[in-house]
């Protein structure tokens, strides 16, 4: 097989991590520059990255378990390192120019297109240098922290992290997807045509993987049907974009 596609097939999440693991210089400069390569809109490059290690990431991770993130926590914790990834438009400001974004959303939809794709180029990095990641949304909980910490001026905005470090554990085999009849459609003859029966055939894939893996999972769908009908998301994220001036 080919080894790019080797490693993406088997990505995986790794959330346990050797201790003290020091990554090297090289490393870390190869993740970043490939990281930097992915694609990006009209060549805008309209995101940063903040790398964490040592004692900054310690102090991350005491601002995290404030705020109740213990899990989060602990795996960054682990990690060598933690990038976060955040939108920036400001330094399109450093020449005086103004923007006027409220009311608008497609900057926003613009830079976190960019830096996902940077992340993702990040965690492929990884890999292939035989280093696990995590990406990690939570970090959108705690934005207004990062921002009073990095004393963060307008048009930044903290949105996904990513740990890295060396797998202290054996790697699990990739979680299972959705079937390709649910959400890939040949565009000639597209229709959506998902069933219930769909969805619970994938719950019975996922409680299989989870038995062989050795742990407990929720009902696939009513997971999420419970995350957005009580609105367990940042609730603050609207707010501190606004303040961020960039919606």
């Amino acid at each position: 097989m080919n080894e790019t596609i080797d490693y993406l097939l088997n990505r995986t999440s790794v959330r346990h991590y050797v201790n003290n693991y020091k990554l090297s210089s090289y490393n870390k400069e190869r993740i970043i520059r490939a990281a930097k390569q992915a694609p990006t809109w009209m060549n805008g490059q309209n995101y940063s990255m903040i790398l964490f290690e040592d004692k900054v990431k310690d102090t991350l991770c005491e601002i995290l378990e404030k705020n109740g993130q213990i899990s989060n926590a602990k795996l960054i914790s682990q990690s060598s390192l933690f990038i976060l990834f955040c939108i920036d438009y400001h330094l399109y400001t450093v020449n005086g120019t103004k923007f006027n974004f409220e009311g608008e959303i497609e900057p926003v939809l613009i830079s976190t297109t960019d830096l996902s794709l940077a992340a993702e180029n990040a965690v492929i990095a990884a890999e292939s240098l035989e280093l696990g990641s995590c990406v990690i949304g939570g970090v959108r909980r705690i934005s207004k922290e990062l921002i009073e910490m990095f004393n963060l001026p307008h048009y930044i905005f903290p949105f996904i992290g990513v740990s890295i470090g060396k797998p202290s554990k054996t790697k699990q085999k990739p979680k299972p997807r959705l079937d390709d009849r649910i959400n890939v459609f040949q565009a000639e003859d597209f229709q959506v045509n998902r069933t219930v029966d769909d969805i619970n055939q994938y719950y019975e894939n996922l409680k299989e993987y989870a038995f062989d893996n050795h742990y407990q999972t929720s009902h696939w769908l009513k997971r999420f049907e419970t995350y957005y009908s009580e609105k367990n998301y940042s609730e603050d994220t609207k707010d501190i974009l606004k303040q961020q001036k960039l919606i």
